[in-house]
Order: C-alpha cells, then sequence, then structure tokens
C-alpha cells in the first residue's frame, strides 16, 4: 500500500497534478519504467511474506 502511494504521488507530479490518494484507474495508467518496477517489488515482497508467514506458524499442514 505504502509503494502503490509512493508510485501514484511520484506520477501525479509529473504529471503537474496535486495527489489527491485515491488511486484512480488514471492514476495507474499514468505510471512509467520505475514507479511499475517498485510497485512489482513491493507485490513481490509482500508474497514472500504472506507465504513465509504460513511456513514459520505451520498454518494449513
Amino acid at each position: 500500500m505504502i509503494a502503490s502511494n509512493w508510485a501514484f504521488a511520484r506520477s501525479r507530479a509529473r504529471q503537474g497534478k496535486p495527489d489527491d490518494y485515491t488511486g484512480s484507474l488514471a492514476d495507474w495508467t499514468h505510471l512509467s519504467g520505475r514507479d511499475v518496477a517498485v510497485l512489482a517489488l513491493a507485490m513481490v515482497v509482500g508474497f514472500g511474506l504472506f507465504v513465509s508467514a504460513f511456513v514459520v506458524f505451520r498454518v494449513g499442514g
């Protein structure tokens, strides 16, 4: 969530728009390379933490 807010804020600043913290479809379509990379990395890390919690707490096994 923090990474997406950061990426949207950077994208809106490049467009000269104030940040409204909504994360609308227009914000998603205007993301550029570095912003997309940060979002992808955040998703991978988040998924890794989610899976590791199952391993650590032995859930579902």
